[in-house]
């Protein structure tokens, strides 16, 4: 069972000219809008405003910073949209709740998330690099900076850098103003 809606007659031939207005009926009827490929100005960017504008959660999905099509979705997250890294999420049938999985942003706003992680938390079990694993342990309780993490890890600037994003996609470090790091 389901329905389809469209502002066309059936007989209405696709035209580009109409998809800005298609995708704004992609993200009315839409709880969220997940952003996975588009140059900055493609059809994706529509849907995504118009998901905002209807206040809608926008996820996306990160992309090599080489691809073009991966543009939109990486400067979506740099402006606040809500990170989908992980496939299992369940789409489909039995989604959770509103309230349980999409807390993304709405309206343009960032929903800030706290990972709580209990006394029992074994950061051995998220599969970490060696030097993400030592560099978490150098942040320690506090919080430290880029350049003093890099004085006191024997790592190119460019492995530290990826064992910080590492730890930032696994949502346990989160990176303060100055290039300073703290865990979550």
């Amino acid at each position: 069972s389901g329905v389809a809606v469209s502002q066309f007659l059936p007989s209405q031939e696709p035209d580009a000219r109409y998809f800005p207005s298609r995708n704004q009926w992609i993200a009315y009827f839409s709880d969220s809008v997940v952003i996975v490929e588009g140059e900055l100005n493609s059809g994706a960017r529509y849907t995504a405003e118009a998901a905002l504008k209807h206040s809608r959660n926008l996820y996306a999905v990160p992309g090599h910073i080489d691809n073009p099509l991966a543009a939109l979705p990486n400067r979506l997250l740099s402006e606040g949209a809500k990170l989908l890294s992980d496939a299992s999420i369940p789409f489909g049938g039995g989604i959770p709740a509103q309230s349980d999985l999409f807390s993304g942003i709405t309206a343009g706003k960032r929903t800030e998330e706290k990972v709580s992680l209990s006394p029992s938390f074994d950061v051995n079990s998220l599969g970490l690099s060696e030097l993400a694993l030592a560099v978490y342990e150098k942040i320690g309780a506090g919080e430290a900076g880029a350049d003093e993490l890099h004085r006191a890890i024997s790592a190119s600037l460019p492995d530290l850098n990826q064992a910080l994003l590492e730890l930032e996609l696994a949502e346990i470090i989160r990176q303060e103003a100055g290039r300073r790091y703290r865990r979550v």
